[in-house]
């Protein structure tokens, strides 16, 4: 979308609370007043995206204020398909201490809200960029317990099923073959992954950066290098599961991978309202079938 400049007094409430706020901000300077102008430039899936600039002791900050779009007043607040919000901050402020996330500035957990440094768009992600970020992610200690990819997967049946979503087209989680192929993944020793790292989500800092950290906890590397490589099409994921995770990769793994995320997806994107065919959820299920055979 176009950027829209508005009037900060104009402004859904806790973002004109969080901007009355800017005093408590961590900028690198202390901010000598609220910003009075602020654009929103995207609206990204459940989240609406403002850039402003604030004026500090020692020059201009820009910065980035990602607002649920439930508290702009447009959906139900109680929806959060992610993890913890307070274990999402946390682990983008460990992921920026090593110079992979963007700082955190402020953050408001009762209306959901980050305030964090500004990044420029990577206009075109390369197989080295996603896999220096991958590996850098999983040397992190990210908090919180290891995901735990069969409940998210029944999570996400649940909501598609509230949505009369019918289960013909949706993956069994409870499922023998589904059982299998997770059980298999979770063999695997956890390190800290991203889960999300679609292109949207590859900024440029320093160096590549991610951002929205919602699903980030510690987990399955081969899971989370599927994720990654599905959110990024273009690139040869094989390549990058072999840059990631060495010549000695598990190819069987690798491939139960790939069709797990492709199952877990399947369900989350019915969950969001967006549209399934019973051809896919087959095609996933052949898919696992003939890896475990």
């Amino acid at each position: 979308m176009t950027p829209r400049k508005i009037d900060a007094n104009d402004t859904p409430a806790a973002l004109a609370e969080a901007i009355a706020r800017v005093s408590d901000w961590n900028l690198p300077s202390p901010a000598q007043e609220p910003p009075s102008t602020i654009e929103l430039i995207t609206q990204a899936g459940a989240h609406q995206i403002y850039q402003t600039e604030v004026v500090t002791d020692y020059g201009n900050q820009k910065v980035i204020i990602r607002l649920p779009v439930s508290h702009s007043g447009q959906t139900d607040p109680s929806t959060r398909m992610g993890l913890a919000f307070g274990m999402e901050v946390a682990n983008q402020q460990i992921a920026a201490d090593q110079m992979l996330a963007p700082d955190i500035f402020w953050s408001d957990p009762d209306h959901q809200l980050i305030v964090m440094a500004h990044a420029e768009k990577m206009h075109s992600v390369t197989e080295d960029h996603l896999s220096h970020c991958i590996r850098g992610i999983h040397g992190l200690p990210l908090e919180g317990e290891r995901l735990n990819l069969a409940r998210s997967m029944e999570r996400y049946h649940q909501l598609a099923i509230r949505r009369s979503i019918s289960k013909g087209v949706l993956v069994d989680p409870l499922s023998s073959l589904m059982k299998e192929a997770i059980g298999r993944l979770g063999a695997e020793p956890a390190v800290g992954c991203h889960h999300d790292l679609n292109a949207t989500n590859l900024l440029r800092g320093k160096g590549p950066v991610a951002i929205d950290w919602e699903y980030a906890a510690p987990g399955d590397p081969y899971f989370d290098v599927a994720a990654a490589c599905a959110g990024n099409p273009q690139l040869n994921s094989d390549n990058i599961i072999g840059s990631v995770l060495g010549g000695d990769y598990d190819p069987c793994l690798w491939h139960i991978a790939k069709g797990v995320y492709s199952a877990i997806d399947l369900n989350w994107r019915a969950a969001v309202g967006q549209k399934v065919t019973r051809d896919e959820s087959n095609n996933v299920t052949t898919y696992l079938s003939e890896v475990l055979r």
